[in-house]
């Protein structure tokens, strides 16, 4: 899970938010099901919009949609908690049918599972290699983890697959000398670890223990704050680190 920043309403919404609102509740008002009402907010533009600016990727995992499924156009707040927000831009997010089906209509307005659009997940969560853990005494990030299974089984070795090729990468870069081909190999490593690449969040919280700690001498760093991938990227930090 990786901080995400919402992008313009689609204009179908601009055009049919309100109608399509009104629609919805008025068919809950005459006693309608949920899933026999029209699903406007899955409109393709809406879908579009949704999945570009999570990157292709499940807002909550970081898997890539398009790789293995469809994917959804889900509310990150429920519409069974707020059926105000059915077709609130807002409140519209791209997800994977695991985490939809994990989350499915959970809500707590004391403790709500964390929304990247809003908030810096890794103030709520760490990326230890592979697994996913909240951060000590942070009730949000230890909810949002264990009610979406961030640590299931499929997902930790998809993760451990992506760390293990940056890892490899951090290797061959640790081993060359200043010049071109490091900076080349640099510039491969900051694309394969930007936001638009799948599991980004923990790929970028590798590349930050290897050089913070290069920096550091080699010794394993017992903070919990480290710089960002990009930070720890920069030349300077590279030059001192690898």
């Amino acid at each position: 899970m990786i901080k995400l920043r919402k992008g313009p309403q689609p204009a179908v919404l601009s055009r049919n938010g309100e109608p399509w609102k009104a629609e919805y509740q008025q068919a809950l008002a005459a006693g309608k099901r949920r899933s026999d009402i029209p699903a406007r907010y899955r409109h393709p533009e809406i879908k579009e919009a949704v999945r570009a600016e999570s990157f292709d990727k499940c807002l909550y995992c970081e898997t890539k949609i398009s790789h293995a499924q469809f994917g959804d156009v889900e509310h990150i707040v429920p519409i069974s908690a707020k059926p105000e927000d059915v077709v609130t831009w807002e409140n519209l997010g791209y997800v994977c049918q695991v985490c939809n089906n994990k989350k499915r209509d959970y809500w707590d307005e004391s403790c709500p599972l964390l929304n990247p659009y809003h908030e810096d997940p890794n103030d709520h969560i760490l990326f230890l290699g592979p697994w996913v853990m909240h951060r000590p005494g942070d009730e949000r990030g230890r909810v949002t983890a264990r009610r979406l299974h961030l640590n299931r089984s499929a997902l930790m070795e998809r993760r451990k697959e992506r760390l293990d090729r940056i890892a490899a990468l951090l290797d061959e870069i640790a081993l060359m000398p200043p010049g071109p081909a490091k900076t080349a190999m640099l510039e491969y490593l900051r694309e394969e670890t930007s936001k638009s690449t799948e599991y980004s969040g923990a790929a970028s919280a590798l590349v930050s223990i290897y050089l913070h700690d290069g920096m550091n001498g080699g010794a394993a760093s017992t903070h919990l704050t480290r710089p960002s991938a990009e930070a720890a990227l920069s030349p300077s930090a590279v030059d001192s680190g690898c």
